[in-house]
């Protein structure tokens, strides 16, 4: 009826990069830098568009000083600027071993005064154009210290000293083409400056810039073209694949024309995506054994087994294709499962076992704990090893629940023999608690992260199975929102809240984030014997509860802050601005309320956290964070402001063979039916509880709100009973089901008669 088993043996069928993901870099494109976009300049200047140009002009302000008072009359106004003109606002997050380049023309005025160094004497000014590398470290006794390189560099005289003619008109200036540079081992994150220094010296200059326009300081100090802007290009190494956008993908990413992937296991799954306007053919092949030939019409994707006897697999093609993954295929026996990752062979250790409790919990941890009445353990049986608990059936078998020993102890008594209990936990425990400092909203944004955390993590139905590894810099991608102190598990509640999806663990151990839920109901079940798949006990909780009102819905909006990013400034640091640090983040709180329920019931407050905007540098230039979250607290408010009788606790028995199979099938936010007292309702679980022991096996299923569980859910309309032609019986044995008075004749199933009485 009911096997245990842990694993005996695992194999690894991770293939390297075996999914097209998202990845560290900004290609194709680059980061575009104009002075609308992305650079930071003294606080005395502002934005002036041009036909050709972005560009900085001065604002007239108290702070400009006066230097004289020309032959019209007018004053001459004047500003220290530098020694850095201009510097990206924020700084970009790299890797070692990828690579970085650049591009562009800018145009800088020059000064209108002749020069002087620090000494005191005649100079020319140089400017000059820097990618920096940088990193913070801070050592095991909390020392900090700074790596700071250049990676790219550009100089050419800006101002020569020139007597009684100084110069004041513009130089353009272009960035030389060069080779990649390959970021080294101590550097992290990357930022441009535009910075001045004294010929004689060398040093960084700061300077004076005078008017000369009628008493006015004059517009562009500094422009970017717009046909030319400063453009940062980060990319990968040579030696990682890179991946591209393409429609047809899961993923929304393809390797494009990738040939070779290595630790390929026997039972493995090619997916293809259309790269070309027509139909391509492609060919795996094993050595010089061809594996499939796969024709791959313009706009598909084509799933293919694959069996290679060797670790290597490589494709050729006629045209042009992409490959959205080739990873192990999805694999669960009796004896053995494999997942994108890994390959387990169980044996069963249920001869000793005295007692089994597993959990089905949305949003939460669910534990399974093991009793074995023995005060000695098998070598199998330690910390690490995979469990999972299995049901054999009519059918076949059913996985009832999976996880990964963490906890085990004696009990010892005066009354029983000695137990051995081990606790065994989800894998919503190693993703939840991770440290991810970062937030988006969307959920597909979390898939190069949640595939470091080694875990199985599914989005809306795309395995992103992953090796255990340190995180990605989430800034990496653009995030919504950024906290230092943030878990990864507080993060995706945020986006689930957010997008009003949900999040579970699932029977074979796989974190499930969707977007939405199925909406057929998995089991049907009744107050009366014989309707629907089966009855439920007397244990049993039906009715209302005012304090399961809503009527304050408070949303935390967590987002990055416009203003820190718009408003940061030179400050005549001298290079490199070590001071760029990430964006800031702001947090704010409004609460929407149903004033008259509050009246009436007192006030029933939900909190829920959510993430607001897309977090890209052009959407925080334009204040965009998207629309409000009115509406999305309004139907919240409808959907919980009204005292509803449901039932919120059912326990069922197994107590016939067909039983096993119904119960082992149930998990979190399943759709279950539910039959009572002559009306009927789909609830979604939102814990369950499988207590096993030789020869009693319940189950009990709670569908109430706990904890940060969703507030929201699909409508899901009750199916019709199919009741079929059913007979009344005889006074001495009638029927169980439910019996109608309509004509005998009518034997249509679905139609109720008075059966042949």
């Amino acid at each position: 009826m009911v096997q245990l088993q842990v694993e005996d043996s695992h194999t690894d069928v991770w293939v390297p990069e075996g999914v097209a993901l998202p990845q560290r870099t900004y290609e194709p494109g680059g980061i575009v830098y104009d002075c609308t976009r992305g650079m930071a300049f003294h606080s005395e200047t502002k934005t002036r568009i041009q036909s050709d140009r972005t560009a900085r002009t001065f604002k007239s302000t108290r702070t400009n000083w006066v230097i004289s008072v020309n032959g019209s009359g007018t004053a001459q106004k004047a500003v220290d600027i530098g020694p850095v003109l201009a510097h990206s606002r924020m700084a970009i997050p790299v890797g070692p071993g990828m690579k970085v380049n650049w591009s562009g023309r800018v145009r800088i005025r020059r000064t209108g005064y002749n020069p002087e160094d620090e000494d005191g004497n005649n100079t020319n000014i140089n400017a000059r154009i820097v990618l920096w590398g940088t990193k913070e470290v801070t050592d095991e006794y909390g020392v900090e210290s700074t790596n700071k390189v250049e990676l790219i560099a550009y100089q050419a005289q800006m101002q020569q000293w020139v007597y009684a003619a100084p110069q004041n008109n513009y130089i353009a200036l272009t960035l030389p083409t060069v080779a990649d540079v390959v970021i080294p081992a101590d550097v992290d994150r990357v930022h441009l400056t535009v910075t001045m220094h004294a010929s004689t010296t060398g040093e960084p200059f700061k300077a004076q810039y005078r008017s000369f326009y009628w008493g006015a300081l004059d517009t562009d100090f500094f422009a970017v073209y717009t046909a030319t802007p400063l453009t940062v290009y980060v990319t990968k190494p040579d030696i990682v694949n890179l991946t591209v956008d393409n429609p047809n993908s899961q993923t929304s990413k393809v390797f494009r024309n990738r040939t070779t992937f290595t630790n390929v296991p026997p039972e493995s799954e090619l997916v293809l995506c259309s790269d070309a306007a027509g139909s391509v053919t492609v060919q795996a092949w094993d050595g010089a054994t061809l594996l499939a030939n796969i024709v791959l019409p313009a706009g598909s994707r084509v799933v293919t087994p694959l069996n290679p006897a060797g670790r290597t697999v490589t494709l050729t093609a006629t045209g042009d294709y992409g490959v959205e993954r080739l990873t192990a295929r999805e694999i669960s026996t009796l004896t053995t499962e494999q997942t994108p990752a890994r390959r387990y062979e169980y044996v069963n250790v249920i001869d000793e076992v005295n007692k089994i409790t597993t959990e089905s919990i949305e949003a939460d941890l669910a534990i399974a704990t093991i009793r074995f009445v023995s005060d000695t353990i098998s070598s199998r049986l330690v910390a690490g090893r995979r469990v999972r608990l299995v049901s054999t059936h009519a059918d076949g078998h059913t996985v009832i629940y999976t996880g990964t020993i963490r906890h085990r102890r004696i009990i010892n008594s005066f009354n029983r023999k000695d137990q051995v209990e081990l606790t065994v936990h989800t894998v919503h425990s190693t993703v939840s608690q991770s440290e991810c400092p970062v937030a988006y909203d969307q959920l597909h944004e979390y898939a190069p992260l949640v595939a470091a955390t080694g875990a199985q993590v599914v989005i809306d139905g795309v395995d992103y199975t992953g090796k255990a590894g340190r995180l990605p810099d989430g800034w990496d991608y653009f995030p919504s929102y950024s906290d230092a102190g943030l878990t990864m598990g507080e993060s995706l509640l945020m986006v689930r809240n957010t997008r009003k999806a949900f999040m579970f663990v699932d029977r074979h151990n796989r974190l499930q984030l969707r977007s939405t839920l199925a909406a057929d109901a998995v089991l049907d079940v009744s107050d009366m014997p014989e309707q629907g798949d089966m009855s439920f006990t007397r244990e049993i909780e039906s009715g209302s509860d005012t304090e399961n009102l809503v009527n304050a819905v408070a949303v935390t909006e967590h987002y990055l802050d416009r203003e820190d990013f718009l408003t940061r400034e030179t400050d005549g640091e001298d290079p490199p601005i070590m001071a760029l640090t990430d964006i800031a983040s702001k947090s704010r709180t409004i609460e929407y309320r149903r004033q008259s329920s509050i009246e009436t019931y007192g006030l029933q407050k939900r909190s829920f956290d959510v993430v607001r905007g897309t977090g890209s540098w052009a959407d925080l230039t334009a204040d965009k964070y998207g629309t409000t979250f009115q509406q999305w607290a309004a139907e919240i408010l409808d959907a919980h402001g009204e005292d509803v009788q449901y039932v919120n606790k059912i326990r069922l028995t197994v107590t016939d063979a067909r039983h096993i199979a119904l119960v082992s099938r149930l998990q979190a936010l399943d759709a279950v039916v539910v039959r009572f007292r002559g009306n009927a309702a789909v609830r979604r679980i939102r814990r369950l509880e499988h207590n096993i022991q030789p020869n009693k096996w319940t189950v009990d299923v709670r569908f109430d709100i706990t904890g940060t569980q969703t507030h929201w859910l699909p409508a899901t309309p009750v199916p019709v009973l199919p009741l079929g032609d059913i007979d009344a019986g005889t006074m001495q044995k009638p029927a169980g089901p439910i019996i109608d008075g309509g004509h005998p004749a009518h034997t249509v199933t679905s139609i109720l008669d008075g059966g042949t009485l």
